[in-house]
């Protein structure tokens, strides 16, 4: 049973199928790469620039908030702007955080079982 689950990277694949010459499944990861990074950047670029110019014509924050106190006077609002600019910055890294913690739980299970095997 363990003898199939031996590691293997996709660059020890062949990106081309020697029959038939079409790409195969280790052939697209790079073009996958490329187009996820493209695609991304291109978004963000948008995004950025959309919330730029809202700030900027509406003199409004970045997310919707209510503070207890007047966000609109002048170095109030720069340090709402900056605090929620932060925070999108970092939301990434928090997804991604998530997603290990969630990973880590649903794979100890398994090493447990392997464990007592």
């Amino acid at each position: 049973m363990f003898i199939l689950t031996d590691s293997f990277t996709w660059e020890e694949l062949p990106t081309r199928d020697p029959d038939t010459g079409y790409v195969t499944n280790a052939g697209y990861i790079p073009v996958t790469q490329k187009i996820a990074t493209r695609v991304s950047i291109l978004l963000l670029s948008f995004h950025l620039t959309q919330s730029a110019v809202h700030i900027v014509t509406s003199h409004d924050t970045v997310f919707p908030a209510w503070f207890p106190f007047d966000a609109s006077l002048s170095p109030v609002y720069e340090t709402v702007i900056f605090v929620q600019v932060t925070n999108a910055a970092l939301e990434p890294v928090k997804y991604y955080e998530y997603f290990v913690i969630i990973y880590e739980h649903k794979d100890v299970p398994v090493c447990f079982k392997t464990i007592l095997l």
